[in-house]
């Protein structure tokens, strides 16, 4: 089904001068021009980023994770890691 709008909008002076020419040329109306203009300016447009769903784990009731408490959590782990490499109790 095609649907129309009339709308009142303000345009600069050289884009109307330019829409008007593109009409002499096509042989096509004024409005016609202005909504192929459109149209070619948003198939222009890249596509819009679609986000993935985010998968959590664990309990939603569970506190939220301290990203200082994270930090030190991982720097002990990565202590105990290096101690046990070097083969140190």
């Amino acid at each position: 089904m095609l649907i129309s709008m009339r709308t009142t909008m303000s345009l600069d002076d050289a884009l109307v001068q330019r829409l008007r020419e593109q009409a002499l040329e096509f042989d096509i109306t004024f409005g016609e021009a202005v909504n192929r203009a459109i149209r070619r300016g948003l198939d222009a447009l890249p596509p819009s980023r679609v986000s993935e769903p985010t998968v959590t784990y664990g309990d939603p009731a569970d506190p939220p994770v301290d990203d200082a408490a994270l930090r030190v959590a991982t720097a002990r782990l990565d202590e105990a890691e290096t101690r046990r490499q070097a083969g140190l109790p």
